[in-house]
């Protein structure tokens, strides 16, 4: 996960130990909770989302999210279409 300093204005992102649980539950609400989406990879969201205490609407939201738009395989090509004149 790519951390963000932006949003996180008041700690030292570079710092942060991400791969203890409790520091990435944290930074995981703390990123959901101010908007900053743009950053958070699937897998992770996937894996800590039961644990977050976050409001269940936020997490409802998210869950469908992951629901309705499966992940793409790295071997699926994605097809274009080019318009003939």
């Amino acid at each position: 996960m790519k951390k963000n300093k932006k949003f996180i204005w008041d700690y030292d992102v570079k710092t942060l130990n991400l791969k203890d649980k409790k520091t990435m539950r944290w930074y995981l609400v703390r990123k959901i909770e101010f908007g900053d989406w743009a950053s958070l990879d699937r897998e992770t969201l996937e894996r800590f989302l039961p644990s977050l205490q976050i409001h269940q609407t936020m997490k409802n939201l998210l869950q469908l999210f992951l629901h309705e738009n499966p992940p793409r395989r790295h071997t699926e090509k994605v097809s274009r279409r080019v318009s003939k004149k």
